[in-house]
């Protein structure tokens, strides 16, 4: 993607990561939890997928989503992917507003996100980042049908 495309589509896996995969089933493992829950997590853990999700984005406006898939039905029980979340997300520049679709409270409105730019870099290709922490307030406005 190069950076004077004003609108497109975009296209993300997410996926746990694997060492906190491995730590987390192995500090459960020794937790104090009935035999058939605790072989129902780490089989959620060892057999979690990827999740997709797509940006859709046009000049000042963008939209963000979590793309449903077909479920694989060989196996039984609780079902796990990324834990990234399927909230969907809707920004407006132009007005500094952050819309989210939540599935319990509705569509949550936030103000601009203040961004503090902190001293700590790290290179993602040919490109030097900087960490930013953002600091966003949130209300809730309820919208009927």
């Amino acid at each position: 993607m190069f950076a004077q495309q004003t609108s497109g589509i975009v296209k993300y896996k997410g996926a746990i990561d694997e060492e906190f995969r491995k730590s987390f089933i192995e500090d459960f493992k020794n937790k104090d939890v009935a035999p058939d829950i605790r072989k129902g997590v780490v089989e959620m853990y060892l057999n979690a997928q990827e999740d997709t999700y797509e940006l859709h984005f046009k000049n000042q406006e963008s939209y963000f989503h979590y793309m449903k898939e077909l479920e694989n039905e060989t196996g039984k029980g609780l079902k796990m992917g990324s834990k990234a979340g399927t909230n969907e997300f809707y920004v407006n520049l132009t007005d500094k507003k952050i819309i989210e679709k939540n599935s319990v409270l509705g569509f949550l409105e936030y103000s601009g996100i203040q961004w503090d730019v902190k001293n700590v870099t790290k290179n993602i290709g040919d490109y030097k980042c900087f960490k930013a922490v953002g600091n966003r307030k949130k209300f809730y406005q309820k919208w009927s049908d």
